[in-house]
């Protein structure tokens, strides 16, 4: 049985992204967005009873209200959450936030996560790409943040990012915002939105003028790096989750856009059972396509914000945490022996001009530790050399000023704190 599966009620968006099947500006053209629809109440409804009927899904499953689609955009939407939860089933929502809904506490009190996506922080950005008001769009978030709280939902609210190489600079007043209104931060790199667009790039068969404006606002340099680094043995997580359409149509995952016709469509759902989805599922030869092109890995590998240092650390300065003067080089020693500390020392220290005379670990260290080939040291070897510069390995501005009171204040350092920041 599955115990996650995304269910597409809403093949409509109202969002104009370029690199998008569904968006209204789609390099890609119509084609997809024109077969879209609603499901109705009745059709959504006999698809959960036959899920369950047919141990298809198990009853503690999490079914994800969207794919394609902005599922706030179906007027029976509260319906269909209504139908969730009279069959204890979980339930994940997104959305563009262009649209204002609250809920009640019945409502959301099988609601796993709600995710807000933005492709950037300022109205140029939206301008680009989604094509809604900036303003009304942090409104519309702040309100539902605060209508949520206060019907007592205490699951993680996300603010997704989506990383294009026009919106660097507003990275941090994304955070921030996220940080005013706490809930989760999650930026990460923007991709090409639908399996045909994405092989069509990786295969060169697009037009010229069309790579040539993807490769303009979108971060692609790193994909070759991942197609050479996909494991030989790696499994596409799909197999394990169900993808279906508003038409109730069993996809091969939730990558397959309706361009893609006969060559993902797993199936009608009503006419199949759990065995039958697995045993057709195995038989997708788009499977093989897929692979060959490493699309099942990139797909499932998001770069967040750690990786986008790892792969572009020639973006990044690191500068005074006082003064924000550029840093060119010099000794210093690394605070933190997380993932930052560790793309670190695989790309950033590759290209510059610094020294790392060790790494200091917030806790006691009573034995020998190595981190990249460098004793982990107690905080007070700070105070040894106060001299000495000390970056903060983190790139949540959250996290660098958390640090660098408790060391001010706790600690007593007075050594020159130093931190990142995307160039711009």
């Amino acid at each position: 049985m599955y115990k996650r599966i995304y269910f597409d009620i809403s093949g409509v968006c109202n969002a104009h992204c370029r690199y998008c099947v569904s968006g209204k500006d789609s390099i890609s053209g119509s084609e997809h967005r024109k077969q879209g629809k609603f499901i109705d109440i009745e059709t959504f409804s006999g698809a959960i009873t036959h899920m369950l009927s047919k141990k298809i899904i198990a009853p503690d499953c999490e079914v994800i209200l969207y794919s394609w689609g902005e599922p706030f955009l179906h007027k029976d939407l509260k319906m269909i959450i209504d139908i969730l939860n009279r069959n204890e089933l979980f339930y994940s929502l997104s959305t563009n936030a262009s649209i204002c809904i609250s809920f009640n506490e019945e409502q959301i009190s099988r609601l796993k996560n709600i995710t807000f996506s933005m492709p950037g922080f300022s109205q140029d950005s939206y301008d680009r790409i989604h094509g809604f008001k900036f303003d009304r769009i942090k409104n519309n978030i702040s309100d539902m943040v605060l209508s949520l709280r206060s019907s007592r939902y205490t699951g993680p609210i996300n603010l997704a990012y989506h990383i294009y190489k026009f919106n660097l600079h507003e990275i941090s007043l994304a955070a921030n915002f996220a940080k005013e209104v706490c809930i989760n931060f999650v930026p990460s790199l923007a991709y090409l939105n639908g399996y045909n667009m994405f092989r069509h790039f990786l295969t060169k068969a697009m037009k010229p003028n069309q790579i040539e404006v993807i490769s303009t606002e979108v971060f692609t340099e790193h994909l070759g790096k991942m197609q050479r680094q996909r494991p030989t043995d790696y499994i596409c997580p799909q197999f394990e989750r169900l993808s279906i359409d508003e038409s109730c149509n069993v996809l091969m995952c939730c990558g397959m856009e309706k361009t893609c016709g006969d060559r993902g469509l797993v199936g009608d759902l009503f006419k199949m059972d759990f065995n039958d989805i697995q045993e057709r599922k195995r038989e997708m030869t788009i499977c093989d396509e897929c692979t060959s092109l490493a699309i099942d890995y990139i797909g499932h590998n998001a770069i967040g914000i750690v990786d986008f240092l790892r792969l572009y650390g020639e973006l990044f300065s690191i500068v005074d945490y006082d003064s924000n003067e550029k840093q060119m080089g010099g000794d210093i020693y690394v605070y933190g022996t997380g993932e930052t500390a560790d793309a670190l020392f695989s790309s950033f220290f590759n290209n510059k001009l610094f020294n790392v005379n060790g790494v200091i670990h917030g806790q006691p260290v009573e034995k020998n530790i190595f981190f990249r080939g460098h004793k982990v040291e107690n905080i007070d070897v700070l105070k040894n050399n106060p001299s000495q510069k000390v970056l903060i390995a983190s790139l949540s501005s959250k996290s660098i000023d958390e640090i660098y009171h408790m060391l001010r204040r706790e600690f007593k350092i007075t050594n020159p704190i130093i931190k990142f920041e995307i160039n711009i």
